[in-house]
């Protein structure tokens, strides 16, 4: 029975997509809950409004609460827990290694690597 390629393609481009939704979450879990770890919870429910959004091939973190960027980029804010400033970019920085790797696991098993 001949290979049909074209199904093939299709069926390998689907699981890829699939792979690459799935890592890039993962990735952004890890991200997201680094940074919780350094975000002001004093200021209020900061945490609680973090979230990953995956769009197909893009991936975004952030949180929706209305003072999360003024307690992330202003550097002179003293956070008596020993929270910080630049928590989200922080934890990318420090998770960037974890956050590829997610992505080429994610990928690997969507395509039975």
């Amino acid at each position: 029975m001949p290979i049909d390629e074209e199904w093939l393609g299709d069926e390998l481009i689907g699981r890829l997509e699939a792979g690459i939704e799935t890592g890039l979450q993962a990735a952004g879990d890890l991200i997201l809950d680094e940074s919780n770890l350094d975000s002001p919870t004093l200021a209020g429910d900061l945490d609680s409004t973090g979230r990953v959004v995956v769009e197909g091939t893009e991936m975004g973190v952030g949180y929706d609460s209305e003072y999360a960027r003024k307690q992330h980029e202003n550097t002179w804010y003293k956070h008596p827990q020993g929270d910080k400033p630049k928590f989200l970019e922080n934890a990318l920085t420090t998770k960037a290694d974890a956050a590829l790797d997610a992505l080429g696991q994610g990928i690997t098993e969507a395509i039975g690597g």
